[in-house]
């Protein structure tokens, strides 16, 4: 038996999670389970611990979900988790297996104990859209620590937790996700981070087909941000804001309180 272990954040689990598991198509014989961390070292979670692992058991109902790392509490090291399921089912190296996304894996050198990690599991790395350096990263990590590694020829969606959290903000999220997950989103009050912008747009006067564009902005500007390395919480925050005035009479301006002094060139919107 090989165990197969999917962990992450999940702050939503999507679609492009789910797809990932089915198209990687492991064997009757295999045992895979579903990982929610409970603190990402490397990245902040907007749901609970809690909450995120509910959305794992409405998402991932053809697999087990674990609650271990959840249970566990502190900061998910994942060399600890690999330790810990080593152990607990006498696997070596080769049966004991971590899905990983590219993106990851050009981080994984960055992890807790890399000499650790090498040891304990193979790394199976399925590819990432705009990424081509897969292989690269791969390699300078066995350079530096070993290890085995599987490079699946399946590339994930082009899709994101991020931008999930943002389409939220816009009621455009219900595609991206199971309809259990995004009840239980609506349910929950999930995500509402940018509806404090979003939700100022009618009083600003933006029109239906301004707002989408301000949403396509937002979502071309995290992937090139990806592709750069920009913080994505600034390119959501400065793609929201840029449109914001567009059609925002002076008039309008005043009576909304903005103060705007006698210097101040009349705005596009008049």
């Amino acid at each position: 038996m090989k165990l197969i272990i999917f962990g992450g954040t999940f702050d939503p689990p999507h679609n492009g999670h789910i797809d990932l598991l089915r198209a990687l198509n492991f064997s009757s014989d295999d045992k895979v389970i579903v990982l929610p961390n409970y603190i990402p070292p490397h990245k902040n979670a907007d749901a609970s611990s809690q909450d995120r692992l509910n959305m794992c058991k409405l998402a991932f109902a053809d697999w087990e979900v674990c609650d271990y790392e959840i249970k566990k509490g502190g900061a998910s090291y994942t060399y600890q988790t690999l330790q810990y399921f080593q152990d607990k089912y006498s696997l070596d190296r080769d049966n004991l297996i971590y899905i990983i996304g590219a993106d990851s894996m050009k981080d994984l050198k960055t992890w807790g104990q890399p000499d650790k990690l090498s040891q304990l599991a193979t790394f199976l790395v399925f590819r990432r859209p705009h990424y081509d350096n897969v292989e690269q990263d791969i390699q300078e990590f066995k350079n530096l620590y070993g290890g085995s590694f599987i490079l699946s020829d399946i590339t994930g969606q082009d899709i994101s937790s991020t931008e999930i959290r943002l389409r939220n903000a816009f009621d455009q999220a219900s595609d991206c996700v199971p309809q259990s997950v995004y009840e239980y989103i609506k349910q929950n009050g999930l995500y509402n981070k940018y509806r404090t912008i979003t939700s100022t747009y009618p009083k600003f006067h933006l029109s239906k087909k301004r707002i989408n564009h301000i949403l396509s902005v937002a979502l071309t500007a995290l992937k090139l941000g990806y592709i750069y390395q920009v913080s994505s919480e600034k390119i959501i925050l400065a793609s929201l804001l840029h449109d914001i005035g567009k059609s925002l009479g002076l008039k309008q301006a005043y009576e909304i309180g903005l103060s705007i002094s006698h210097q101040t060139i009349e705005l596009p919107g008049t």
